[in-house]
């Protein structure tokens, strides 16, 4: 099964599994993806231009207010429609139900031949929350996100 991700923050880059495509270039995500993270970017005069894949997952990206944003424009439309999870400072990672970090574990864990008592993972965000739950030892980094820290000890 071939996962692909799609980010997109305005005229930011549309990225996909493969590489990115972006309409506009010197961007903060631009900039990020192509020089620090050294991953394809295509430049696109229109994302129209950009190929049909399928999405199994949304990332938003704000540097002001993503909570807020998440709340308040995609949770109405979309919180029965798709699992939304905090992934870091300015992200929010919005999945299709039932994919998650604990999803691909899950996928390791039986590829490997592991049961969960021999898995340690660790995490830090909403994001990490069923993946950490799934480990038979999990862990919370230090500068952990409160809800995460709730979570692990409510679950």
């Amino acid at each position: 099964m071939q996962l692909s991700l799609l980010s997109y923050h305005g005229g930011e880059p549309l990225s996909t599994a493969e590489k990115s495509y972006t309409p506009e270039i010197d961007t903060p995500m631009y900039n990020s993806l192509t020089y620090e993270l050294h991953y394809p970017t295509e430049y696109v005069e229109n994302l129209d231009e950009v190929p049909d894949y399928p999405i199994s997952k949304l990332t938003l990206f704000r540097e002001a207010d993503v909570e807020y944003y998440a709340d308040k424009y995609l949770s109405p439309k979309w919180e029965n429609k798709l699992h939304m999870a905090k992934s870091g400072e300015f992200w929010i990672d919005c999945l299709l139900p039932g994919i998650n970090k604990a999803t691909a574990l899950n996928a390791i864990m039986k590829h490997l031949g592991v049961s969960r008592e021999e898995v340690l993972a660790t995490g830090d965000n909403q994001n990490d929350i069923e993946m950490v739950k799934l480990a038979g030892t999990g862990f919370a980094v230090s500068f952990v996100i409160r809800s995460f820290s709730s979570a692990l000890k409510n679950g």
